[in-house]
């Protein structure tokens, strides 16, 4: 769809695009690996705000990551299945109440949900549905990696 446009504008949906496969491939990933096993390389004001935000959630972050990517995927499916005048309704509500109770119950941190929603958003810019699913799959490989392996597992 993008020979529709003028180069300058398609160009610049292709680099967006390229952009955002990236971010939904390894963002989780590199947080897990900065979080986890190099927080040295993150400047110290950041690093003590990540880590006063943790401070109260008794789980892993590779925990929170998993739980976050199947509470989305709860999410999309659920908006896929109603019927198209309510899914959207659904879809950003659901997202709306699940990350606030679960920030408020203390078992994801705000900065990780900051980093899911930024994830997943990055994946809804793939222009075929059946990339988005390859990509998921990639995305759960790479985060298992960096949590075993840190930024070497990401590379």
């Amino acid at each position: 769809e993008d020979i529709y446009f003028r180069w300058p504008f398609g160009s610049f949906a292709r680099l967006l695009r390229i952009l955002s496969l990236l971010t939904t491939m390894f963002l989780p990933a590199i947080y897990l690996s900065m979080s986890n096993f190099h927080p040295e390389m993150l400047p110290t004001e950041f690093m003590l705000s990540l880590a006063a935000a943790r401070e109260r959630v008794p789980f892993p972050a590779i925990v929170t990551i998993i739980f976050l990517e199947i509470a989305f995927e709860f999410i999309r499916e659920s908006s896929l299945r109603v019927p198209r005048i309510i899914g959207p309704t659904i879809g950003i509500v659901g997202a709306i109440i699940i990350g606030q109770a679960v920030v408020q119950a203390n078992i994801v941190s705000p900065v990780m949900i900051i980093v899911m929603a930024v994830t997943v958003l990055a994946g809804f810019t793939m222009p075929q549905y059946v990339l988005f699913y390859s990509l998921r799959l990639v995305r759960l490989f790479v985060i298992s990696l960096a949590a075993i392996f840190g930024f070497y597992g990401v590379l």
